[in-house]
């Protein structure tokens, strides 16, 4: 039995329009011409970026804290 990481394995390029698999490096599909979406290269697009990468989920930042009233003399 082999074990390969999920990187070793081939990278789909499934047309959108058809759903051929197309060659990794193909721009269009083979089948309809339709466009093919661009993944980076030993990317998986079923598996979104972490958070705070590029196209990344980022948690929302807290609101600015007000800053402090001015103290009165002889305090």
């Amino acid at each position: 039995m082999c074990f390969r990481p999920p990187a070793a394995a081939k990278k789909e390029n499934k047309c959108p329009n058809c759903g051929t698999i197309n060659l990794p490096d193909a721009t269009v599909c083979a089948n309809c011409g339709a466009e093919l979406p661009k993944t980076p290269p030993g990317a998986n697009p079923a598996t979104p970026p972490p958070p705070g990468a590029p196209g990344g989920a980022t948690p929302p930042k807290a609101p600015p804290t007000p800053p402090a009233p001015p103290k009165k003399p002889g305090e």
